[in-house]
């Protein structure tokens, strides 16, 4: 997964419409740096991420139940929906994929705010530059990047130690497994195995004799 662009909308610390454009990877220009002071966003940030694909946030986010901007609820009128979103537009398996997750922030009749069920979109551009709505959204994106992988992509870069920790080695080492493809070999090999052996003890029970079949 290459990242191209990030879009949000309200979305906590970031009012109205922001845009960022990742670095394209081209030449000298292949990592991009996002610095800010504490409260800045970067949290907020890490967090567009992982809302925008599956719907969660992670656990150092606070207030994760109020993700729209605050200036902005303050200047809606009473009523009135706050629309928040994030659309994360990324480069997979050859194609170009626009992925928005929307929800909204409103007052009930008690005056408290409430956020609405978030829903997610996923768009497909080819090479021809031909866009196509995809079903399935929520699978499509965890067949693209597992949800258990996320962890290892999108991490909060003061706690990366916990990646090194011998409690995380398991974690590491089945993510792995899992963006290689290698843990879909080896359940079919277990599969295989487990059929092998259930056809061969059928078998031998109806051609074997009652010292074979008994086995």
């Amino acid at each position: 997964m290459k990242l191209q662009e990030l879009q949000l909308t309200n979305f906590r610390q970031f009012y109205g419409e922001q845009l960022i454009e990742f670095a394209s990877g081209v030449g000298d220009k292949n990592i991009t740096v996002l610095h800010g002071y504490n409260g800045a966003g970067k949290t907020a940030l890490l967090n567009a991420f992982i809302w925008c694909l599956y719907g969660e946030t992670t656990p150092d986010l606070e207030a994760p139940e109020r993700l729209a901007n605050e200036r902005a609820i303050a200047e809606t009128d009473e009523g009135a929906n706050v629309p928040i979103a994030v659309q994360l537009r990324f480069r997979a398996k050859g194609d170009i994929y626009v992925a928005e997750r929307t929800a909204s922030t409103f007052r009930d009749a008690e005056g408290l705010l409430k956020q609405t069920d978030s829903k997610l979109s996923l768009r497909r551009i080819d090479s021809s530059g031909e866009s196509e709505s995809l079903g399935n959204a929520e699978s499509r994106i965890s067949q693209l990047l597992p949800k258990d992988l996320y962890p290892f992509f999108f991490f909060n870069g003061e706690r990366v130690e916990h990646l090194a920790s011998p409690k995380a080695y398991d974690e590491v080492e089945q993510g792995v497994k899992t963006l290689l493809d290698v843990e879909i070999y080896e359940r079919t090999s277990r599969h295989l195995r487990d059929w092998v052996y259930r056809e061969l003890g059928r078998e031998l029970k109806e051609i074997g004799d009652a010292e074979t079949a008994g086995g």
